[in-house]
């Protein structure tokens, strides 16, 4: 131990592998699902974005005012309280991701057999080019299962053309996932950004789930 010259205080050392447990006050540490099934081929790959969004808390006032200005429209849709999740083809070689890392193919990784489930892993199989679905990862540990599943679902929000580097529109995503059969996120409106402050949008996304009984866990605007 050491003798804070300042106040006196006695302070133990804490070294790499020391049981902090009972100095930390913790109780129990559950893993993140990415790490409860299967072991992590790699990093999240570089070709695709993450799935990171800004909070609307976060943007200027000089933003939102140029959306009212340039009348921009935007898609808003409802935010799935899950896990996030990308399933994709790149040289016609399948990967599926956690919101960090690419995972290797195992049966009894989650992610890995939801991808399978859903059909967007043979979606994937009949295109030409590489693309990659993202969205979210809903169903039993996930998130404490708010909505109460008894089967994991993936709903998708976004899809990423690799070979163009760029997101598809809204709208075009909602009918590739019509034709791939997969769930996409529900669609609450499009509209163009007016008067609304940051309060009115915040106060707008309250309310109920689209798909399941329970209060929705916020919005997403494109």
């Amino acid at each position: 131990g050491i003798i804070d010259d300042d106040t006196q205080d006695f302070k133990e050392f804490i070294f790499e592998g020391d049981d902090v447990t009972e100095r930390l006050g913790i109780l129990k540490w559950e893993p993140p699902q990415e790490f409860l099934a299967a072991n992590a081929k790699g990093t999240f790959p570089s070709f695709i974005p993450k799935t990171d969004q800004e909070r609307i808390q976060n943007l200027k006032q000089s933003e939102i005012q140029s959306f009212i200005d340039d009348g921009v429209e935007f898609e808003r849709t409802e935010k799935i309280d899950g896990s996030s999740m990308t399933v994709f083809i790149k040289d016609g070689v399948v990967g599926v991701c956690s919101r960090n890392l690419e995972l290797k193919e195992d049966e009894n990784n989650t992610f890995w057999k939801t991808a399978k489930s859903s059909g967007a892993v043979d979606a994937l199989l009949d295109i030409h080019g590489s693309l990659a679905f993202q969205g979210e990862l809903v169903g039993p540990g996930i998130q404490g299962n708010s909505y109460e599943l008894t089967e994991h679902s993936f709903v998708v929000y976004d899809i990423y053309d690799i070979d163009l580097q760029k997101y598809m529109l809204p709208d075009t995503v909602v009918q590739l996932c019509k034709n791939f059969g997969l769930a996409h996120v529900p669609v609450l409106e499009s509209f163009t950004w007016t008067t609304e402050t940051v309060a009115e949008l915040l106060k707008r996304a309250e309310g109920m789930s689209e798909l399941w009984k329970t209060p929705r866990e916020g919005d997403v605007y494109k």
